[in-house]
């Protein structure tokens, strides 16, 4: 499939190319549960992220890098 794939940018096409749109925030409270399972969650991931790193193992270091700066 990539073979006769084109990869263009939006700059490339021109103004104009896709329709307007508004984008709202909207905050939503997170509840006790999901609050709860969050910081149960942030524990686990941290807990194991300090023992892969402990025995010198970075790729899970990698994997969280990318999606914080994604």
């Amino acid at each position: 499939m990539l073979p006769y794939t084109v990869f263009l940018k939006l700059i490339d096409l021109g103004s104009d190319v896709l329709p307007p749109y508004h984008e709202e925030f909207r905050e939503v409270a997170m509840t006790e549960t999901k609050s709860d399972a969050s910081t149960k969650q942030s524990i686990s991931l941290t807990t194991i992220l300090r023992h892969a790193l402990g025995k010198g193992d970075t790729t899970l270091l990698k994997v969280v890098l990318n999606v914080l700066l994604a």
